[in-house]
């Protein structure tokens, strides 16, 4: 096996929940707001950067540098409050997999979810230092989860350039599913 690569939320952990209320009370603060609704309908894919302009734009609201400074503060603020409580859980066999993966070959994380997001709940459930690489939102464009971006010397210094041949995991029924069989190669 060469390495594997898990996406972060909805595989490893199920922060969605966290997000949504810590978006919805960032957008609060700057007069914005949305449903759950609309939030599964529009918005759930969207990292903060995007969130954001797509809201406004929705609503017809244009925001100020400052309304949006404050927004992002405050979301990071509301999002790291609920980790910081230890409201975000992995699910069931994510961390047995992930050490077994990690027994076995390099592994990696590459998210949508941002890199401040994505540390410390890692660093929570004991598995951050297992991780070659963590490839977040704050390394790619807005809406591009590229498996380019995890490249050989993530994991080998002595290939640069090729991709690593890889399995990812993006679904929790996956971990059932392939963990066998991924682990056998």
């Amino acid at each position: 096996m060469m390495g594997v690569v898990f996406d972060f939320d909805g595989v490893i952990v199920d922060s969605e929940p966290i997000h949504q209320a810590a978006l919805r009370r960032a957008a609060n603060e700057v007069g914005l707001d949305f449903t759950h609704e609309e939030y599964l309908a529009t918005y759930i894919g969207f990292d903060d950067r995007d969130v954001l302009r797509v809201l406004a734009r929705d609503r017809g609201k244009a925001l100020s540098h400052d309304e949006n400074q404050r927004f992002h503060q405050a979301k990071r603020r509301h999002f790291m409050r609920e980790v910081s409580e230890g409201r975000v859980r992995a699910f069931p066999g994510a961390v047995e997999l992930i050490r077994a993966a990690a027994a076995r070959g390099p592994i990696a994380v590459c998210s949508g979810a941002r890199t401040h997001e994505i540390d410390p709940i890692l660093e929570h459930l004991g598995v951050r230092s297992l991780m070659a690489t963590v490839v977040s939102a704050d390394d790619v464009a807005a809406q591009a989860m590229p498996l380019q971006w995890i490249r050989a010397e993530s994991f080998d210094p002595t290939r640069t350039g090729d991709v690593v041949p890889l399995v990812l995991f993006r679904a929790p029924c996956e971990f059932r599913q392939h963990a066998t069989k991924a682990l056998e190669q």
